[in-house]
């Protein structure tokens, strides 16, 4: 199969919030371009260093870039 839309599984809007969850003070929601590099490789740097896996922390995240995309 090949993939050539992103796009939801189901499209079962009633299911989704229309507005974003609030975030605290002086943070915002933002769109990244993982096009960029730079951008690519920084989500990867907090994601690696800040996301695990399991309860133990035993199972880090290191999954290789082009999967973020």
């Amino acid at each position: 199969e090949k993939i050539v839309v992103n796009e939801p599984i189901e499209a079962n809007k009633t299911s989704i919030r229309p507005e974003p969850y609030s975030l605290p003070a002086d943070f915002q929601w933002d769109t990244l371009n993982l096009d960029d590099p730079l951008v690519l490789a920084e989500l990867y740097t907090l994601l690696s260093e800040n996301y695990v896996e399991d309860d133990d922390a035993m199972f880090r995240f290191d999954y290789p870039q082009d999967f973020l995309k």
